[in-house]
């Protein structure tokens, strides 16, 4: 409470007759604020009143909004001195270089510093002369083709906006098929995505003197993304293992809850969902028949659905392959034929 009062009296007259939004990750603060004081605290009801009579005496209309603080980019980098921000991670430039070679240049690097930005103009987190602007999530992102490597918390937020605001970019980001944004990130693919090399100078901080650990962890692809319907919708027009029908299901299947059991069925066995190979699937479908009891008929749709996730997701096509057709239409059916007919005899 008492920067944002030390903040409007040092910058009084450069606000005054303005509008003024506080954006702040104190919720005690919006608190009294929106309600012009508060009964728990004396010194809090004290400086929301000297608030209140500067912004009257300035002519400043105050709005109050609360930001969770895992948002707050901007207050987070400017309290941290001589560290770099969160968004500072950059992707080596030749690597970058093939990504804009297949999908064309963007117009604008949404998530970037004065050390990192990749396009002429950009976004910077904090306040930077030489930035287009400040905070890219409180502008207005429509009819932009931009690029970004956002902080992955932020992710949820960054989809939700893409589609939001009709845009278009390439976002670096893992393939991390557990987490609840992931569905909706292949919703948006426009493109298959492009699984980025794992070289050791793939992710640096000031300019490649300092190197990310842990790359193989991180499972980072380029997506395509568009929040216009028709560029996606002619994307899956192309795919030749997706008919129209499925096209038009495939939101209700990216939330199926056989990706689900699958990944929890990986995740038993250390096993990344989107690099299994042919003999895991299988070994995972010999559990779904023989220790939960399902049907060929069931484990072929778990087939497709697998199938689909992982080839979206830049993994490899299980769609129409061999061994794994054979082990469904043959050995399974054939199995479930004779355990039908040992219980016909048994009765």
């Amino acid at each position: 409470m008492r920067a944002v009062f030390l903040s409007l009296r040092q910058f009084q007259a450069v606000i005054q007759g303005q509008s003024l939004l506080v954006a702040t990750d104190n919720s005690t603060v919006v608190a009294y604020l929106q309600n012009q004081g508060g009964t728990h605290s004396f010194s809090l009801y004290h400086l929301s009143k000297e608030i209140l009579l500067l912004c009257h005496s300035l002519d400043i209309i105050l709005s109050v909004r609360h930001v969770p603080g895992s948002q707050n980019l901007l207050a987070d980098a400017l309290s941290r001195s001589r560290v770099p921000v969160n968004t500072e991670w950059e992707i080596h430039p030749s690597v970058f270089q093939e990504i804009i070679l297949r999908w064309d240049r963007p117009h604008i690097d949404l998530f970037a510093t004065s050390l990192n930005h990749k396009l002429e103009t950009y976004v910077s987190p904090i306040p930077d002369e030489k930035a287009w602007a400040v905070d890219a999530m409180t502008l207005s992102w429509k009819g932009m083709f931009s690029y970004m490597f956002p902080p992955f918390r932020l992710l949820p937020k960054i989809l939700h906006k893409i589609q939001r605001d009709l845009c278009k970019t390439i976002l670096i980001a893992p393939a991390w098929p557990r987490q609840s944004w992931f569905p909706e990130l292949l919703l948006l693919c426009c493109a298959k995505p492009l699984c980025l090399p794992l070289r050791e100078d793939l992710l640096s901080q000031f300019k490649g003197r300092k190197l990310h650990q842990g790359l193989e962890n991180l499972h980072l692809h380029a997506w395509l993304l568009s929040g216009i319907p028709s560029e996606r919708e002619a994307f899956l027009r192309e795919q030749p293992s997706v008919s129209q029908d499925q096209s038009d299901n495939l939101q209700e299947q990216c939330y199926d809850s056989k990706w689900s059991i699958f990944c929890t069925w990986c995740l038993s066995k250390q096993i990344d969902p989107i690099t299994v190979t042919v003999q895991q699937l299988a070994d995972f479908f010999l559990h779904l028949f023989e220790e939960k009891g399902y049907s060929p008929s069931t484990i072929k749709g778990y087939r497709s659905a697998i199938a689909r996730t992982i080839s979206l997701s830049g993994g490899s096509d299980f769609g129409d392959n061999e061994f794994l057709s054979l082990l469904i239409k043959n050995t399974f059916a054939l199995i479930d034929l004779v355990k039908g007919v040992w219980f016909l005899l048994g009765t």
